[in-house]
């Protein structure tokens, strides 16, 4: 499996970025979604971070054209505030290079889950939660996954997991005991930035 995380420019193209401000890791400046696909094209990552090679932003529809359908791919929409949807909907338009796939859609934001929930049907779900204090918001979405901190995974949650059919993916988690101790735990993925930790 691989993460993506995504977010859509002011044109409605859905990009793979991590980041809202394009200079915290590019060599652009401003935001993802008020710049325009044409723009964020121009734009360089790595820069910060020591790369032997500079990428550019891919949008989402070439990742999905790409990346062999075996693998499995976790998209995390991202949004700018509770009620920007903009990334939601333009998902919509990508689900036919959904099909066929492993896939998991996930947020830190129920109403872009509870969105995706009725206009793709067929991807389960994943709410990020990195506070205990918003577990409740599981009552009403009833997401296929609970995407936890790993430090976050306790007997307690797994447990409540196992009663309410949810599955749980934890992140990020760099070390290999620990990701050993979240598998014995019945986890059933974990989110990491190692290569070849397990």
């Amino acid at each position: 499996w691989v993460e993506a995380d995504v977010m859509t420019t002011s044109d409605r193209a859905i990009v793979c970025s991590h980041n809202f401000d394009l200079e915290r890791e590019t060599d652009s400046f401003g935001y993802v979604h008020q710049s325009s696909l044409k723009d964020i094209k121009t734009a360089y990552t790595g820069v910060n971070k020591d790369y032997s090679g500079a990428y550019r932003i891919p949008e989402l529809k070439t990742i999905l054209q790409k990346v062999p359908n075996h693998i499995g791919i976790n998209i995390e929409v991202k949004s700018s505030s509770l009620y920007d949807l903009r990334t939601a909907r333009a998902l919509v338009f990508l689900k036919k290079y959904l099909k066929g796939r492993p896939v998991i859609i996930s947020s830190f934001n129920p109403l872009v889950l509870a969105y995706l929930q009725v206009f793709i049907r067929a991807a389960p779900t994943g709410f990020l939660l990195e506070s205990k204090k918003y577990f409740w918001i599981t009552n009403w979405l009833h997401p296929d996954y609970l995407h936890l901190r790993g430090d976050m995974v306790t007997d307690s949650i797994v447990n409540l997991c196992k009663k309410r059919n949810m599955k749980i993916n934890a992140w990020t988690v760099n070390h290999k005991n620990s990701i050993k101790l979240l598998f014995n735990k019945q986890v059933v993925g974990v989110v990491t930035d190692m290569e070849g930790v397990i």
